[in-house]
């Protein structure tokens, strides 16, 4: 073979192999690694693969929709029963019921060690967006007369954050008077701060992504007491109660492993098994 038709074949050869490649090999900037993500690291960061996923799919984004249209009726109807005039109040939670911070989960899959500092650093972000329906749902609630006050366990670090935040993505009442954080020192629970809108308000909706959102009666003992005590409070939920999925994280987990802390990670996935077998 002559020089001229032999380096014409190469180069026919190298073009072939090239135009079989995937695209992304073909790309200037490679994908992030999976083998850098803590998805390599720890099967419980993988499980929330999914669940992210789930939770910015469209049908996430539909129950959330429907989880405010649900309370703008109900509150239609508390307004047309309020027949004393009482000052009515909704109480939300902020992160995964009005805010959505699947941000963050997703930074923690793709390897950022989650912890307080780094928690506070996409807070201070302002990289949070509404929930699908949130935004309107509050302003109507203040613009029919009623209060809007919002109870979360975020930490006083972060405090004029999460105000900043509320302000600039259009929820109404972002003050001082109407957030409720976790001041230093006070527990996990809600009731006392619950009580203290109660004081001068009527509620009439409650709208949280965990339980102890709503009431202390489903404080995360186990599973089982978690779904006894949900049954007790059935009539409530679609009506005072308005529960916003978040697959990701929350109590539920924590009644898997029934509220016990620093276990391996060994122990917990068995524990998780164990739940959904329902064998030891």
């Amino acid at each position: 073979m002559r020089t001229g038709k032999k380096t014409k074949w190469i180069l026919s050869v190298v073009t072939s192999i090239i135009l079989l490649l995937p695209t992304a090999a073909l790309a200037e900037s490679p994908p992030p690694s999976l083998e850098k993500s803590a998805v390599s690291k720890n099967p419980l960061v993988e499980q929330k693969v999914a669940a992210t996923l789930w939770l910015k799919s469209a049908e996430g984004r539909a129950l959330s929709y429907q989880a405010f249209n649900l309370a703008k009726m109900m509150f239609d109807k508390a307004l047309a029963e309020n027949e004393k005039h009482e000052k009515l109040a909704v109480i939300v939670d902020i992160d995964d019921t009005i805010i959505d911070t699947s941000g963050y989960t997703v930074d923690v899959i793709m390897g950022l060690e989650a912890s307080g500092a780094a928690w506070t650093n996409w807070v201070q972000s302002q990289a949070a967006t509404p929930l699908p329906g949130s935004v309107e749902f509050l302003n109507y609630v203040v613009e029919k007369g009623g209060d809007v006050f919002y109870v979360t366990n975020r930490l006083p670090d972060i405090k004029e954050a999460t105000l900043k935040s509320l302000a600039t993505l259009g929820f109404p009442q972002a003050e001082y008077g109407h957030l409720f954080i976790r001041e230093q020192g006070m527990a996990s629970s809600k009731e006392s701060r619950r009580q203290e809108v109660a004081k001068n308000h009527k509620i009439a909706l409650l709208m949280g992504d965990n339980l102890e959102d709503f009431s202390d009666l489903f404080a995360p003992v186990n599973v089982k007491s978690r779904a006894e005590a949900v049954d007790q409070a059935k009539d409530l939920f679609g009506t005072k109660f308005i529960v916003l999925p978040n697959p990701m994280y929350g109590d539920w987990e924590k009644a898997i492993v029934e509220n016990k802390k620093d276990l391996s990670i060994e122990v917990t996935r068995e524990l998780k098994i164990k739940a959904l077998t329902g064998k030891d």
